[in-house]
């Protein structure tokens, strides 16, 4: 295996040091791609966090970001045909708690679970909040809360980085999530764009 480096986590530091919005959605381009990919090959991930995020190691590569950790991946279809929306109490609140997608808090999977678990990193990483954080020990409340949230977003953002002050871009990220069916093919270049017109809006660069 090559040798990678320090985690997103590392700088993070679960909330104490937030990433700027250049940052945060210039990593939010780079994780589509393999995203993208991970999908297109039948599988979803599950498990997208800042310590599964790790840098290069060494010259001309410190900058490239490796999205790791494979042991919650699981299939979206079977034979073509896509897994059917139902609860699985093996699977329920598989992940990382904080950022857990509504399907997979019940043990179902699909693509859109991936972007939705972005999101919820997204608007960490730039608010350092997330209203279900004080109490992460009670699965079925954080389940809960992001069901609420998620069908009031501005409600959401608003939580998380005061009135009149969350972007837009999230915004409108999380509001296409969820718009999307279970069995949705996610519109990958949608989002690409999401992000990429929030940089040229802030006058930051697209930075490879």
């Amino acid at each position: 295996m090559d040798r990678l480096g320090k985690d997103l986590q590392k700088i993070f530091l679960s909330g104490k040091q937030k990433f700027t919005a250049s940052a945060a959605y210039n990593i939010g381009l780079k994780i589509l791609d393999p995203l993208e990919y991970i999908h297109s090959r039948g599988y979803v991930h599950n498990d997208i966090k800042a310590q599964n995020l790790l840098l290069g190691f060494g010259r001309q590569i410190e900058n490239y970001l490796y999205l790791v950790d494979f042991g919650l991946v699981s299939k979206w279809h079977r034979g073509g045909v896509h897994l059917q929306y139902e609860p699985d109490d093996r699977k329920a609140h598989d992940g990382t708690i904080e950022y857990t997608s509504r399907d997979a808090h019940i043990g179902a999977h699909a693509r859109r679970s991936d972007l939705e678990t972005l999101g919820y990193n997204l608007v960490h990483w730039m608010s350092g909040e997330l209203p279900w954080m004080n109490n992460l020990a009670n699965f079925e409340y954080v389940h809960m809360q992001k069901n609420g949230f998620m069908t009031e977003i501005p409600a959401f953002l608003v939580r998380c980085f005061g009135e009149d002050n969350y972007p837009d871009a999230l915004e409108e990220f999380l509001s296409y999530v969820e718009s999307m069916d279970f069995d949705t093919e996610p519109n990958y270049e949608k989002c690409r764009n999401i992000f990429k017109r929030a940089l040229h809006d802030a006058n930051c660069p697209v930075d490879d």
